[in-house]
């Protein structure tokens, strides 16, 4: 029934829409003026409907700069903010994130015998969420952490514990934790489906860490089995995401565990620091310009001389 019918036009490509009239009550056609001011009419439709997709698309925008820089904020408080020292190991951590943040924490867990614990988890999904469950994770790290537990009771408790905070979602969190005994000479350890952590030992020989089970908070009561290391003098053991692993290049192509074992054992000789350093730079060079679409978090531990240690500190 349409008499008259003129395009809402759009400067970028196909109209938007069209203006549409029905025929008038007297049945006379439209003239060639009217058909002037009608897409006139059109073009100031076309217009004004432009502008409010535009200004909802800024204000989407803006809500997700400010849930990004919350979410930040957030993944910022819950990791350490220094290196500790701890007698016998050399300690750095570190966590680049996307630009979309992730779930990824490492933190630094003081053990009731005095021993010194490490865990790294990797909490599913990104944004604020991430954050929010990454807390969950933390507190119930900490949480166990305060029981003279091994590392396989400290991750069963704590998937428990998730497992019900988890429940309502589809979140999930892969988990690494390692109890080294004071003095740093030996570590026992379980990994909740996380990557395997590398141990490179001083001569080169190279070992992957994957005793343990499920991930954690996927259900309640899961057993996870143990292992135990002996970590000497010179020995490094590296701890990650799989945001470093899964980087890509320009091409596509990942990062992979084995480049990443080669480059810890050729510079297994540096202080940990300096290792997670060179680490970052290799991994800057296989991605060249491609931005990073997960967190990078990475913790190198190393065996040191106690008193060598303390009297390199005095001279420095």
């Amino acid at each position: 029934e349409a008499a008259a019918a003129v395009p809402l036009p759009d400067p970028q490509g196909d109209p938007i829409g069209v203006l549409i009239l029905r025929g008038r009550t007297d049945g006379r056609s439209y003239r060639s003026g009217e058909i002037k001011l009608l897409t006139a009419i059109a073009a100031l439709t076309s217009a004004f409907l432009r502008n409010a997709r535009l200004a909802e698309k800024a204000r989407q925008a803006d809500a997700k700069r400010r849930e990004d820089e919350i979410a930040r904020q957030i993944h910022r408080g819950l990791l350490p903010h220094s290196d500790p020292a701890v007698p016998g190991l050399e300690i750095a951590g570190v966590c680049r994130s996307a630009e979309t943040i992730g779930g990824d924490y490492f933190g630094y867990l003081e053990r009731p015998d005095g021993g010194f614990g490490l865990v790294m988890a990797d909490v599913s999904g990104h944004g604020v969420g991430a954050a929010l469950y990454m807390a969950a994770a933390k507190g119930a790290f900490q949480a166990e952490a305060r029981r003279l537990s091994t590392p396989s009771d400290l991750l069963r408790r704590a998937n428990d514990a998730l497992a019900a905070d988890f429940s309502t979602s589809d979140v999930f969190a892969t988990a690494f934790f390692a109890n080294f005994t004071p003095g740093g000479r030996r570590f026992g350890y379980a990994n909740g489906g996380h990557n395997p952590p590398v141990l490179v030992r001083s001569d080169g020989r190279v070992e992957r860490l994957d005793r343990g089970g499920l991930a954690l908070g996927v259900m309640p009561n899961v057993l996870y089995q143990e292992g135990s290391k002996a970590f000497g003098v010179d020995d490094v053991l590296l701890v990650y995401t799989d945001g470093v692993v899964e980087a890509r290049d320009t091409e596509r192509r990942l990062y992979g565990v084995d480049r990443l074992e080669r480059v810890v054992t050729a510079h297994r000789r540096l202080r940990a620091r300096a290792l997670v350093d060179r680490v970052l730079e290799d991994l800057a060079e296989h991605t060249a310009s491609v931005p990073y679409h997960d967190d990078v978090t990475l913790v190198a531990v190393r065996g040191v001389d106690s008193q060598a240690a303390a009297e390199g500190g005095r001279r420095d």
